[in-house]
């Protein structure tokens, strides 16, 4: 055994990664570090006595190459003598559709795909090819956009069914592995333009770190990812204590004992208000701006006292207690004529109206063809008999059946924001669905750009 392989099995055996007999889905898509993850998991198959079988997802991205792709990890898999299961999916299609980017819908279509391999052919674990570099990446991008200590602990070797058997292997020793094994794989020319934002970590930032400040920034970086992660271990430990003391929860309710929540460190008491946003609004609609925001209304506020949030979330305080739940209040009709450049701030969401010639990777934006849309724009909330044309369908489809079939609590549907052209037609639900009428193809040349951020 080569001693880039032995390294990975350190990796595995420390992390207790694989078990004796498993059945591993492999997720290949044909680059190098999944090429060496490949081969190095038929290389310790007999060590491990696992099966093993290849996933494949064509994000029909990039045209040609993607093909290529898909058709090279085919063989590779026939090769082998593994059994291939492969996907190909709208990833452009799906991220228009629920207005995130290509990054964040290509990642939930291939995990959900994995998610129905594994329940359908009773495969024990994931294997995804995530390496050294990836992880470092990973930290310095949530470290320019702000994190938590879970931000700062990077990309975890096992979560759930999910393993990265190569997360220690740096994309150096990659290469070299398939190198020196001569290995034959393919190369995502979009991962060699400065573009999207990890790009430029990946190309720019990291190459001027080590020219200029730490020559072995992966190591320093990996160290310190496995002295703050037994660190959050600790903390989350202490916090689920603290928690089951001062939490007592009645379905969607919350209720929290002030006093006894304030006796807890700072540190605590931000985890466990956390915790508990979460699991109403979700990871991704709570920050730690929202924690503090709780933490300073308990510290200044008397009984009687109520805080709304995004999410429908509201905080209030009834001697000494402090309650956290779903607020179930309607909605204020709402009927908006459209100034660009002008802010809004309704239903929770700060929008921001603007006209482009390009279209960018941004956050929080969400693009439309303006030559459909027209300029003379209204933001209103729904009206009986509200139609609109979802994508992928030929007809009309009535609102109120929309909010039916994507199950959308009826206590969220009077609140939520829609835009409509000069006629009064629907071009998209805010944060939700567009027209399909309305969207940007390759033939667009000028762009309304929205912008929505949670208040």
């Amino acid at each position: 055994m080569d001693k880039i392989t032995q390294k990975a099995k350190c990796f595995i055996d420390k992390n207790n990664l694989i078990q004796n007999g498993d059945k591993v889905l492999a997720a290949v898509s044909g680059g190098a570090d999944s090429v060496c993850m490949l081969n190095m998991l038929l290389t310790l198959k007999n060590c491990y006595n696992i099966d093993i079988a290849v996933a494949h997802v064509n994000h029909n991205l990039r045209n040609e190459t993607a093909q290529r792709d898909y058709l090279f990890t085919k063989k590779l898999a026939e090769d082998m003598d593994l059994e291939f299961f492969y996907l190909s999916a709208d990833v452009a299609g799906y991220a228009l559709e629920h207005h995130i980017s290509h990054e964040d819908a290509g990642r939930k279509i291939r995990y959900d795909f994995f998610d129905k391999l594994l329940q359908a052919h009773n495969f024990s674990k994931i294997a995804t090819a995530h390496n050294k570099n990836d992880n470092a990446e990973t930290i310095l991008m949530n470290l320019l956009r702000g994190t938590t200590i879970k931000g700062m602990s990077g990309i975890p070797a096992v979560r759930g069914n999910i393993i990265r058997p190569i997360l220690n292997l740096t994309r150096d020793e990659i290469e070299l592995f398939c190198k020196e094994n001569d290995l034959s794989y393919v190369t995502d020319e979009t991962n060699l333009v400065p573009v999207y934002k990890r790009n430029k970590v990946r190309l720019d930032l990291i190459p001027l770190i080590r020219r200029e400040y730490n020559s072995n920034i992966l190591e320093t970086i990996t160290n310190n990812v496995d002295i703050i992660s037994a660190e959050n271990d600790f903390l989350n430990t202490s916090a689920n204590n603290a928690y089951n003391s001062v939490v007592k929860q009645n379905g969607s309710e919350y209720v929290i004992d002030i006093k006894s929540l304030l006796s807890y460190h700072i540190a605590l008491q931000r985890r466990i208000i956390y915790r508990i946003l979460e699991s109403l609004a979700g990871e991704k609609h709570v920050g730690m701006v929202h924690t503090d925001t709780v933490i300073s209304f308990i510290n200044k506020s008397n009984t009687g006292k109520s805080l709304n949030m995004p999410g429908n979330i509201k905080a209030a305080i009834s001697y000494g207690d402090l309650i956290i739940s779903k607020s179930v209040l309607p909605a204020e009709p709402i009927h908006q004529n459209i100034e660009f450049g002008k802010e809004y701030i309704l239903n929770g969401l700060k929008l921001l109206f603007e006209t482009s010639t390009e279209m960018t990777n941004e956050k929080h934006v969400y693009y439309f063809d303006s030559d459909k849309t027209g300029t003379n724009l209204f933001i209103r909330t729904r009206r009986a008999g509200d139609k609109f044309q979802p994508p992928g369908m030929h007809g009309t489809k009535k609102l109120s059946d929309y909010f039916t079939d994507k199950k959308i609590p009826v206590s969220m549907r009077d609140a939520q924001l829609i835009l409509t052209d000069s006629n009064d037609n629907i071009i998209c639900l805010i944060n939700s669905v567009s027209d399909r009428n309305y969207i940007c193809t390759s033939n667009t040349k000028n762009y309304l750009k929205i912008k929505v951020n949670e208040v």
